[in-house]
């Protein structure tokens, strides 16, 4: 691994509050879309109906929140709704890209990369740093990272849902499909490939043009002035995606998608949790908690440890449950204003050790966490509670409690809402 993206993840695993305006350089132009290709007709096909569902389950937009600082939703958590993670289908050699915003596939160009299979569908998952780098600097690259776990998650969720046996594949550099599809900048890296079985059907590729949601090349680059990014980003995309062999689908543990029930918990009221004893019991929650380790096993990383926290006691993931002593006021760095996290009953947090971030590599490490992280919310939603994912924590006090020393780093939390305050929403088909 190279020495840049762990010295990267350590600086903004404990410092980035501090960090996150500081190396940023930006034009006084957004990012500029332009590309055309030709638009997918929706039909009956089995291949269709594959991609369909998949990217109705992760990507598209479903629901329209008027009171939230962040409107449009779809099943995979983002920063500020962005949207970073997006993903690329290989079908018969050919380059799909879902457009999220108009709801439609477009052949975005023929794929070259040796070893691609017409017998396979690949999806291959890569990020785009330029829109959340404004917010969030250099510290975008982490939260794309989770990101794109949160799509992963939900990817993997679905196949299992259909009792398709998926691999996902480590040997591959992003630049290779990047490039061939003419998407490769320098603000974008791949982060993930899964294959599975080519379903019986064609596409219906229709000669109307549509337009690509991917930006234009351009001169200059807002990422130049960057310590960390403008070295590993071109890093990252000259290498494999792991140094490790394929994994294959374990066991078929799925969580239901209840898009009715999915809630953000985002919204201008505030997020208050009024009624004190609306959580998921002790007994349930360990048994969810066994529900999730066999889902953990497909995983990209087996690695990464979770936790839950109530006021007087801790669950961990092996089972064990600790009398502990938690000041929930003592856990949000910031957002108080509009999350009083004290009126909550059950946090979700997900914690590394350096030396497994070391061995497995950091995107391949905070890919996993936002997998969790993704599976722990749909069962919850299961259940009827909102859940919101957190990256603004307090680090030193978790780690106080959880007693972790200087060589382990929490990554992520996440937040059991009842959500009192109503949304109002519009539910997309």
């Amino acid at each position: 691994m190279n020495s840049s993206d762990f010295k990267y993840y350590k600086r903004y695993s404990g410092d980035r509050y501090n960090l996150t305006q500081l190396t940023h350089g930006t034009s006084f132009l957004k990012k500029q879309y332009g590309f055309t290709g030709h638009k997918i007709e929706p039909n009956n096909t089995e291949v269709f109906k594959l991609i369909q569902g998949l990217m109705d389950h992760s990507l598209k937009i479903v629901r329209f929140d008027v009171l939230s600082r962040y409107q449009d939703h779809n099943l995979s958590p983002s920063t500020r709704n962005m949207h970073s993670a997006q993903v690329l289908f290989i079908i018969d050699k050919k380059y799909i890209f879902y457009d999220l915003y108009e709801d439609v596939f477009i052949v975005a160009g023929h794929c070259s990369v040796s070893g691609i299979s017409t017998d396979k569908i690949y999806i291959f998952g890569f990020s785009d740093l330029i829109n959340i780098s404004r917010y969030y600097g250099e510290f975008s690259f982490y939260l794309s990272i989770l990101d794109a776990g949160h799509v992963l998650g939900n990817l993997k969720n679905y196949l299992n849902s259909k009792v398709f046996k998926w691999t996902q594949m480590f040997k591959i550099m992003p630049v290779q499909i990047l490039k061939d599809v003419c998407f490769y900048s320098c603000e974008m890296f791949g982060t993930f490939l899964l294959s599975v079985v080519r379903p019986e059907g064609d596409l219906n590729i229709n000669s109307q043009v549509a337009h690509k949601r991917i930006a234009e090349d351009k001169n200059f680059s807002e990422l130049e002035a960057t310590e960390y990014l403008k070295l590993i980003l071109p890093n990252v995309n000259n290498k494999m995606l792991g140094n490790r062999k394929d994994k294959v689908q374990s066991n078929v543990s799925n969580f239901p998608y209840l898009l009715q029930k999915r809630n953000s918990a985002h919204n201008m009221v505030g997020n208050f949790n009024l009624t004190t004893e609306d959580t998921i019991s002790d007994s349930d929650l360990q048994n969810q908690i066994n529900n999730w380790n066999a889902f953990q096993k497909n995983i990209t990383s087996l690695k990464q440890r979770y936790c839950f926290l109530r006021k007087d006691k801790i669950f961990y993931d092996s089972g064990e449950v600790k009398n502990s002593d938690v000041n929930f006021k003592n856990i949000l760095y910031d957002d108080h204003e509009f999350f009083d996290l004290n009126t909550f009953n059950l946090i979700c947090v997900i914690y590394s050790n350096d030396i497994d971030v070391q061995t497995e590599g950091v995107i391949n490490s905070l890919l996993s966490c936002g997998e969790l992280m993704q599976v722990i919310g749909l069962a919850l939603s299961n259940s009827g509670k909102s859940f919101r994912p957190m990256k603004n924590y307090n680090d030193n006090y978790l780690k106080s409690i959880l007693k972790l020393n200087t060589n382990a780093e929490i990554n992520y939390i996440g937040v059991e809402c009842s959500n009192p305050v109503e949304q109002i929403s519009e539910f997309y088909d």
